[in-house]
């Protein structure tokens, strides 16, 4: 039969459980994919992982909302084409958000007490910024709030990292290989910051 949304399924009412790979197709216009349970997420631009393993394979999504639940989770995104929000909700969770991905996402996090984001920045020369509630390189912005810690890899070029101000109580840069410089500018109030070149 057919049952509307949020309809409760009847004892003893007859299924069989599907197996194999899920696709989901957006189609033309606009589309949106939200995913919201409690365990970590990995997103590319064609595929979503649970923490299980499991996947969905994606196609036409233009917008993705990823929430996660009362554990601590791990969100990490990839690339994606589009725009991504990140909320894991309560406990004190980790986002990942590499280069591919930077102009794409958007972080909220209003709960937890050390909610953490690291940002990878690409293998190329470039000055990567961090000022308010933006962290900025190659002319894509990401935007954040609510993430207590903030860890910036400068990847393999010859990187000039910028801060003038953050809504992070902690930021950690690492600039990684190559000749990196550092610039703290007028600004910073209560942030603390730790550099580290690992390179």
């Amino acid at each position: 039969g057919n049952f509307p949304p949020g309809a409760v399924i009847p004892a003893g009412t007859p299924f069989v459980t599907l197996g194999g790979g899920f696709l989901y197709d957006g189609g033309v216009g606009q589309n949106q994919l939200v995913s919201r349970f409690d365990t970590d997420w990995t997103l590319t631009p064609s595929t979503l992982t649970a923490g299980n393993g499991e996947n969905i394979s994606l196609a036409n999504v233009s917008d993705a909302s990823l929430f996660g639940g009362a554990s601590i989770n791990r969100i990490e995104v990839f690339g994606w084409n589009g725009t991504v929000l990140l909320n894991a909700e309560l406990s004190s969770d980790n986002y990942f958000v590499h280069a591919p991905a930077l102009g794409a996402v958007t972080v909220l996090d209003p709960n937890g007490t050390v909610d953490a984001l690291t940002v990878y920045a690409t293998s190329n020369k470039e000055t990567i910024f961090i000022t308010g509630d933006v962290i900025g390189f190659g002319g894509e912005f990401l935007t954040y709030s609510g993430t207590e810690t903030v860890n910036v890899f400068g990847g393999r070029g010859d990187d000039t990292f910028a801060v003038i101000n953050s809504v992070a109580q902690t930021i950690n840069l690492d600039g990684e290989d190559g000749s990196d410089i550092y610039g703290v500018f007028g600004g910073i109030t209560s942030s603390q910051l730790f550099f580290h070149d690992s390179g």
